[in-house]
Formats: structure tokens, C-alpha cells, sequence
């Protein structure tokens, strides 16, 4: 039988928004904010620069599930 992990809280809240992302209309205030979020930059920095940021983290962040076995999400990794 394959482990079962569980994510921390913050993990599950970073996924939960990136699935937010994908879901919520590009040209909104919404999606502004939620990539602002996925960024960790200020809005002193352009959209452009949020945007690129997020990219960067949504893959940085999946890379450490992948090398540490973790990124099948069917084996239960979102925890209850």
C-alpha cells in the first residue's frame, strides 16, 4: 500500500489557491489579488513582474512535491 502524506495547512491553502487561479476570470480585481498572493510581491511591483513570480512559485513548489514522492494527488496528500 503507497504512504499516505498529508500537506501542512499553508501548503494546502498555496494549492487551493493556485486551483483558484485557474478557476476565476483573468481580467478580474479577484485574479489581480490572487496572483499578488501567488507572487509574494507587493503591488509596488508590476503585473507582469506578480505574474512571472507566481509562475515561478506555483513550479518551485510542485517540483519539491514531485522529488519528494508527493505530487500523485490521488494518494491522499490533501489531508482532512
Amino acid at each position: 500500500m503507497a504512504t499516505k502524506y498529508r500537506l501542512s495547512p499553508p501548503g494546502r491553502d498555496f494549492l487551493q489557491l493556485v486551483e483558484r487561479a485557474a478557476l476565476v476570470n483573468p481580467f478580474t480585481e479577484e485574479r489581480k489579488r490572487i496572483n499578488m498572493r501567488l507572487s509574494g510581491l507587493s503591488d509596488k511591483f508590476t503585473e507582469l513582474q506578480q505574474n512571472e513570480k507566481g509562475v515561478k512559485s506555483v513550479i518551485e513548489r510542485f517540483k519539491r512535491l514531485e522529488e519528494t514522492g508527493r505530487d500523485n494527488f490521488n494518494q491522499g496528500v490533501w489531508g482532512s
